[in-house]
């Protein structure tokens, strides 16, 4: 798989996990949780040479906006705080989804997923939850690591050390192309860690109130 590909397919099923701990319990509308969804898979495809993120951003800074206004004037009237504020997480994370051009933007979807992940604890009290948040340990280990390598390999071997701008370019897109960098045996190893460190965390939770 090449390096782009699965640093954009871990980062989505961290943010996968994160809403479906979130909307699964019923605190979300179905409506909310079906535009969400539908958002978020939309956006995979939402990226150069097909779009021009410039041309679009006003957009998205208008329509973020309106849903903050709209959220902050429902929660004063509902009282229903937890909830409206789990539908602008939504939001929020789709129109990140749609604007991922730098760094930050990606590590502000990490976010939005971990905030998401911490409403889910309140509004969903099933055992989906646990399933979610098992598939979030994971999938977050995977996004985080390559996340971290895809920065330094743009920050410090290829910016510093690119002769000009299209030098640059054209490096950047070789190395997020290639199919050398990470592989199976990365996966199955980062994967079986998280897994040992999820059960032992578990283990801790469980102990610790029966414990003098």
């Amino acid at each position: 798989m090449r390096f782009a590909v699965a640093h954009k397919t871990s980062t989505y099923l961290m943010v996968g996990f994160a809403f479906l701990a979130m909307v699964t319990g019923g605190g979300v509308g179905p409506l909310i949780a079906l535009g969400g969804f539908v958002g978020l898979l939309a956006s995979w495809w939402w990226e150069p040479p097909f779009i021009r993120y410039e041309k679009w951003s006003w957009i998205w800074t208008v329509m973020s906006i309106f849903a903050l206004v709209y959220s902050v004037l429902t929660a004063i009237i509902t009282t229903d705080f937890l909830g409206v504020g789990a539908q602008f997480l939504v939001w929020l994370t789709v129109a990140k989804a749609f604007n991922r051009r730098a760094a930050r933007d990606w590590q502000q979807m990490y976010l939005l997923a971990f905030l998401m992940l911490v409403a889910g604890s309140v509004l969903n009290p099933d055992l989906t939850y646990g399933l979610c948040f098992l598939g979030f340990v994971i999938s977050s280990t995977w996004a985080v690591t390559l996340f971290h390598l895809r920065r330094e390999m743009e920050d410090n071997l290829l910016v510093k050390h690119a002769a000009d701008r299209a030098s640059e370019r054209v490096e950047v897109r070789r190395i997020l192309d290639s199919r050398r960098i990470v592989g199976g045996r990365f996966f199955v190893g980062t994967g079986a860690l998280s897994v040992g460190v999820f059960i032992g965390a578990a283990i801790v939770f469980l102990t610790l109130p029966r414990v003098g």
